[in-house]
Parts: C-alpha cells; sequence; structure tokens
C-alpha cells in the first residue's frame, strides 16, 4: 500500500542526504514530494528526527 511507498521514498531520501550534494527541498521533490512540509513530517515519523537534523548527525558519525 502506501505506506510501503512512503517508507522507500523516505529511504531514497535519506541516502540522498547522505551524499550532501541537495538540499531538503531538493531532495522532497526527487522523491515524490511537492510539499516540503509533508515530506518533513513524514520524515520525522519515520525517522524520528527531521531531515536536517538527520543529515547533521550524518557528518558527526563521519568526523568522529
Amino acid at each position: 500500500g502506501s505506506e510501503m511507498c512512503i517508507r522507500d521514498s523516505l529511504k531514497r531520501a535519506a541516502e540522498l542526504l547522505r551524499s550532501r550534494r541537495y538540499t531538503v527541498q531538493d531532495i522532497a521533490e526527487m522523491v515524490g514530494y511537492n510539499d516540503l512540509a509533508t515530506f518533513r513530517k513524514h520524515f520525522v515519523d519515520f525517522y524520528g528526527t527531521t531531515p536536517s537534523t538527520f543529515c547533521n548527525k550524518m557528518l558527526m558519525e563521519k568526523s568522529e
């Protein structure tokens, strides 16, 4: 169902965030969200953190 689809989109979004080549806005559009607010809400529901915080966490882990 759509749950599955959302999860796939968010996993893809997480990969794109890790690459650090795109803005959150770009990524939202790339994985099929035309509304940043909805993307952020789904992302927080799934990962328990906002896309930008998720990004910063990745940076921290890399630099240690």
